[in-house]
């Protein structure tokens, strides 16, 4: 079984409410507004260090099943943040991501656990 093979553009609005999942949605409403990020939205940010860590993680994007080996899962590479396509296993993690309100501003921080980001949400 493969799976669409992803094409990024710069726009990731989604036209379809059952898909626009928040908490303020009824049609797709979420209890916690954490998740996993997708090859879209990490191909949009793929020049920037956010993806870039020690170790290697999986993305929300599948590429395919096999029954004789699994799951084929889309990841971030450890160390340079580049992408491969690589069998889900005990060895890779995961990344929380939230999803943020478009026109939301970078205030400050880099990301590190003294120094986390800053966002202004009332833009």
């Amino acid at each position: 079984l493969l799976f669409n093979n992803y094409r990024s553009n710069n726009n990731l609005s989604c036209a379809n409410d059952t898909d626009k999942f928040s908490l303020a949605n009824t049609k797709a409403q979420l209890t916690y507004p954490v998740g996993l990020l997708t090859y879209p939205e990490a191909y949009l940010i793929r020049n920037q260090n956010i993806l870039k860590g020690p170790k290697s993680y999986y993305l929300l994007s599948p590429v395919s099943y096999l029954p004789s080996m699994g799951a084929n899962m889309r990841s971030a590479t450890g160390g340079n943040g580049d992408f491969s396509d690589t069998f889900a296993s005990r060895y890779s993690g995961l990344r929380p991501v939230i999803s943020l309100k478009p026109g939301t501003k970078y205030v400050s921080g880099d990301g590190s656990m003294a120094n986390p980001y800053v966002v202004d949400t009332n833009p």
